[in-house]
């Protein structure tokens, strides 16, 4: 899998911040009680836990990665084959004068090429962000089953989601900034009950390497640009899911 889709994912679990941030994962066991006015526990146990970082981990796991892997391999091989075509043409009418009916001739089907090649592009970024999306709501289903049932098992009534560690930014735009303040509800808390840690080793994702969130790559591939007079505009050279 490249870097770039693993950051695609990443760059979603960042925007999912927001709405995942500062949610409470209250206890089964007690969950009842409250939402039926009934009375609060003798005694309250707050857990924290980084969520974010647990789904990161999750989503870039054995379970979901290599399916993510075969469908950008696969949409990217096809995109990569048309862009081979439009370079072959390219080449072909590059000493062709543009007034010659075989001149003609390639220019139609380079531009029936990157027609195809710009709407299979569409297409396969639809599909790798619908499964990005998939991914995402099934490990964090994941993890929040086993907060709860850590939860149990630990004695806890309450697990507050909240960005762990010295507050340090990686965003690099105001929007981005904002994000990662509200995945920090917790400003202060006790060290001994951040459960992000057991939540991992519970879901065996000890093993699963995280590289260090990067603003995302600005520049993706561009579909061939087409000129009414020439087949041989630039191409992408390595074509590939955005």
């Amino acid at each position: 899998m490249t870097r770039r889709s693993l950051r695609t994912s990443a760059l979603l679990l960042a925007v999912a911040a927001g709405s995942m941030a500062g949610g409470v994962l209250a206890s089964r066991t007690s969950s009842p009680a409250f939402a039926q006015g009934g009375p609060a526990p003798a005694s309250v146990r707050i857990a924290t836990v980084d969520v974010l970082a647990v789904v990161e981990r999750m989503i870039l796991s054995p379970k979901y990665a290599p399916a993510r892997e075969k469908l950008q391999s696969e949409r990217s091989e096809e995109l990569r084959e048309l862009s081979d075509r439009m370079r072959a043409l390219e080449t072909r009418a590059r000493d062709m004068k543009p007034e010659t009916e075989e001149f003609k001739t390639l220019a139609a089907e380079f531009q029936g090429i990157e027609a195809t090649f710009q709407q299979r592009q569409q297409a396969a970024h639809g599909e790798l962000e619908a499964l990005n999306v998939k991914d995402l709501t099934d490990a964090y289903r994941d993890v929040f089953n086993a907060a709860h049932e850590l939860a149990r098992t630990q004695g806890y009534t309450h697990v507050i989601a909240t960005r762990a560690g010295e507050p340090v930014f990686r965003s690099n735009n105001a929007a981005g900034v904002v994000q990662e303040m509200i995945a920090r509800p917790v400003l202060v808390g006790v060290p001994g009950d951040d459960i992000t840690q057991r939540l991992v080793e519970k879901l065996n994702l000890q093993d699963v390497q995280v590289t260090p969130l990067m603003p995302p790559a600005a520049a993706q591939p561009q579909a061939p640009a087409a000129q009414p007079s020439t087949p041989a505009p630039s191409t992408p050279t390595n074509p590939s899911i955005p």
